[in-house]
């Protein structure tokens, strides 16, 4: 990467929404994504993914999932990486999502988020992303919540986006337990 300013950022319309899309997380084990992948610009142009895998859809509501990149750059040492922690929550615990919340964090994965602007945003293809923390919670009132809150971590060089067709030609497994 050349070290060159070359162009600044312009006055934008205030039309940006914060938050993820409800069921737009895309969750898939890091060793089913070939080391092959290529980015343009921040945009990753090139993504496959080991013959039979799929990314699984971890189907979230409204306002429970987000991640927040911070840049840590050390000029003595001359180096530079983004850390993004993804939260997110599962509602409604269940025998079948106890096993899946226990297998995520038996390996690295790669996880996709679709923004509230329609931009895709992917974590863990450098190095892995891993879980972190979680909790599962019962609720204590009738109206709290019942589910889960799984965290993801991943420290990169760099934060990717996902292209439209990069994403169309995903494989990717909808059913859901």
């Amino acid at each position: 990467m050349t070290c060159i300013l070359d162009s600044g950022i312009g006055v934008e319309c205030d039309d940006s929404n914060g938050g993820i899309e409800a069921g737009s997380i895309l969750i898939a084990q890091r060793d089913t994504i070939e080391d092959d992948w290529a980015a343009t610009d921040g945009e990753i142009t090139t993504l496959n993914q080991v013959s039979g895998t799929y990314f699984y859809r971890f189907f979230t509501n409204n306002d429970s999932a987000d991640f927040v990149s911070t840049e840590t750059h050390d000029p003595a040492a001359g180096t530079a990486f983004d850390e993004t922690v993804i939260s997110f929550n599962l509602a409604k615990m269940s025998n079948t999502k106890n096993v899946t919340y226990k297998l995520l964090t038996r390996k690295s994965c790669v996880l996709i988020a679709k923004d509230l602007n329609g931009i895709f945003h992917i974590f863990g293809l450098e190095r892995g992303a891993d879980k972190i923390g979680s909790s599962a919670m019962s609720g204590r009132a009738m109206g709290d919540q019942n589910g889960y809150t799984v965290v993801f971590n991943d420290k990169s060089r760099n934060l990717y986006t996902v292209s439209t067709g990069i994403m169309a030609a995903l494989s990717i497994d909808e059913t859901a337990s």
